[in-house]
């Protein structure tokens, strides 16, 4: 039962129980953050000069809180320390995790391009052997054929499918629900080889003035430049949450993929609308069990019946025919009232 306010009470019982029932690869990488934690704790034991004790923010529910922690205590840290480069390493894999529990310990391959491409695989000479035995554990998934994303490599064939198809006219948008995974995705796409080899060039849109983690921020004009760049040309693929439909003027595409489940109706209209060129296609990568894309249609066709067949002047009508049957229903059981209150005396 997937529901997003459970994700983190749901993960951290499988994490936690024994033994463990999470996935292998969400087994591992909770296992690197405790190491973390631990090496953290022991660094402390030995310099008691330290700002304030760690405190692992595992336990809270909203899961950006946990590299919030490790952003902060690292900047609270000595320049250059040991702790400060322990709070930086311990900030990336809080990011990795709270990858795995959102995406509900699927998006491997996505987690491990986040850890490679923010050097989480680095080693310090002076980690302890438990630290760098997991870190190693990890590591050797990032070639293991065991890491298969299926969702991944469907989404890399179906851009390359359609950059074959439409040439130099080809442009897409790619809808996924968190800025952290288009900034990820669009990295993974950027360095993939076959999409590198078929010429397409991606780009990431996220809020203005956002952020992606504590320490990967939004630059002023990076989105502006993004979509810029993909109507001269320049990118013709942009990874985007569904904030590029608001305060953005965003050029027809003519391939849209919605990576992740739509929430709602609202978001299904807005795919369909961005879809509206001629030769334009529409691809639903996933959706939620509870709110399949027929339930959605079946909602939006009931909306649209409804705004269609509103008429004021009706409404208005049925509207004081409604208010005078209450005001009469009112009347007739105060009056009842009144009679019972007569009768008692």
């Amino acid at each position: 039962k997937r529901r997003p306010h459970m994700m983190h009470e749901q993960f951290m019982e499988r994490a936690q129980s024994t033994p463990r029932q999470t996935t292998l690869f969400a087994s591992k990488i909770y296992q690197v953050v405790l190491d973390i934690q631990n090496e953290i704790k022991m660094c402390q034991n030995k310099n008691s000069d330290d700002i304030e004790p760690f405190e692992s923010p595992l336990d809270k529910m909203k899961l950006a809180t946990w590299e919030d922690y490790a952003y902060r205590m690292k900047w609270k840290s000595v320049k250059g320390s040991t702790m400060q480069i322990l709070y930086g390493f311990l900030e990336i894999w809080y990011v990795a995790l709270r990858m795995v529990v959102q995406s509900w310990e699927e998006e491997e391959q996505l987690v491990l391009q986040w850890l490679i491409i923010n050097e989480g695989f680095c080693k310090e000479g002076w980690f302890s052997p438990k630290l760098e035995s997991s870190l190693n554990g990890v590591e050797r998934l990032c070639t293991s054929r065991s890491i298969q994303s299926e969702k991944l490599q469907s989404l890399t064939a179906n851009l390359i499918e359609k950059r074959k198809r439409k040439g130099i006219t080809f442009r897409g948008i790619v809808f996924v629900q968190q800025r952290l995974s288009a900034y990820v995705l669009s990295q993974y796409l950027n360095n993939n080889c076959k999409c590198i080899d078929h010429g397409l060039h991606v780009g990431y849109v996220a809020a203005r003035n956002s952020r992606i983690t504590p320490s990967v921020k939004v630059r002023p004009g990076e989105a502006t430049k993004c979509i810029n760049d993909f109507r001269d040309g320049k990118i013709n693929v942009i990874v985007s949450t569904s904030v590029i439909e608001e305060g953005f003027d965003v050029p027809e595409a003519n391939v849209v993929i919605s990576y992740d489940y739509l929430k709602d109706t609202v978001e299904l209209s807005q795919r369909f609308g961005r879809a509206r060129q001629k030769d334009s296609t529409l691809t639903l990568m996933s959706e939620r069990k509870d709110r399949p894309l027929s339930a959605l249609k079946d909602v939006k066709m009931r909306q649209e019946s409804i705004i269609k067949e509103f008429n004021p002047a009706t409404n208005k009508k049925v509207s004081q025919a409604r208010l005078q049957s209450q005001n009469d229903r009112e009347r007739a059981a105060f009056s009842v009232l009144i009679d019972e209150a007569r009768c008692k005396r």
